[in-house]
């Protein structure tokens, strides 16, 4: 095991400063050793937990007070940039990346004995440690800087329950309008045998932030063949898939309101935290007149399917 603490608690140790403070990192284990100097990173950085890549394998450390806890794990896959498998691997929170050069880190962090000077350069010499510790702390604060900037950069924009919940509902609206004028623009001899909604989701990477769109799914009967058509009994068949993105649609209805329009249609209230309703209607007509009704209102579907029964489940806020 791995500890850190003001005082040795050892046999291998290195010391890391941190503003005023010094932290001792110890083991006892010799297999351990070396790992003293990659916890010494994250102790000196202010990171709770960090990787490094050796090889094919990661080792990943977590301080936990005065304790280090640490697995080592192969790498899944062929990633030549870690940065991107960290992302997919640890969902909450990224950990740092430590440099994989331990020579490095092992002349930066090992102790060093005391060196004897003469009492006629010990005038000269405090000098130079001043220039030094200013030359230091300059490069230190810089080295912070670009650190923080460059994750700024890297890190992963995951979109906010309550962004996914204005979405969806900007998805709903646009869902009625696209249906709407798809029904208006319809041919004769042709007519919609079922539609559906689905959310999908982009997973964020590097630099690109998470997404959400929907897609509507609208299946056509025609009574003649129409272009990627298929034949199904006495009609032809044929499958369109609309993208539903991001309009800035406002609602201009109140929620009670809403609610009201939901049970007029014989929706029921399925929970009630969130506001969750259902409703199922055979009367495609009705069904038709039911989404006029509800348009412009603060709510998201969580479910549409429209065929010889219309069944929809919808959030209200």
């Amino acid at each position: 095991m791995i500890e850190i603490g003001k005082r040795k608690k050892g046999k291998f140790c290195t010391v890391v400063k941190r503003g005023k403070e010094k932290y001792y990192v110890c083991t006892d284990d010799p297999e351990k050793k070396e790992d003293i100097y990659y916890v010494a990173y994250l102790v000196e950085n202010g990171y709770k937990s960090g990787v490094v890549k050796i090889g094919n394998k990661i080792k990943v450390f977590t301080i936990k007070g005065s304790e280090v806890a640490e697995r080592e794990e192969e790498l899944e896959g062929d990633w030549g940039d870690l940065e991107s498998y960290l992302s997919v691997k640890f969902t909450d929170a990224l950990p740092a990346v430590i440099p994989e050069d331990i020579e490095k880190l092992k002349r930066k962090y090992s102790t060093y004995s005391k060196v004897y000077i003469s009492l006629a350069g010990i005038s000269l010499l405090i000098f130079l440690i001043g220039v030094g510790i200013l030359y230091w702390n300059n490069k230190k604060e810089e080295e912070i800087k670009r650190i923080i900037q460059e994750s700024r950069k890297e890190r992963i924009v995951r979109l906010s329950p309550e962004q996914r919940e204005r979405i969806k509902k900007d998805i709903s609206q646009t869902f009625i309008r696209e249906l709407a004028y798809f029904i208006n623009t319809l041919p004769e001899l042709q007519r919609i045998k079922s539609v559906s909604l689905k959310y999908v989701t982009i997973p964020p990477r590097k630099g690109i932030p998470e997404k959400l769109y929907g897609e509507m799914t609208i299946v056509i009967e025609s009574v003649y063949p129409i272009q990627n058509s298929r034949k199904s009994g006495k009609f032809f068949l044929k499958t369109i898939k609309k993208k539903l993105e991001v309009k800035n649609g406002k609602t201009s209805k109140s929620g009670k309101v809403c609610m009201k329009k939901i049970l007029e249609f014989g929706g029921e209230l399925e929970v009630t935290n969130p506001l969750s309703f259902r409703v199922v209607l055979k009367d495609t007509m009705k069904a038709f007149k039911f989404l006029e009704e509800i348009y412009g209102c603060p709510f998201y579907f969580t479910q549409v399917y429209m065929g010889e029964i219309h069944s929809f489940k919808l959030v209200v806020n």
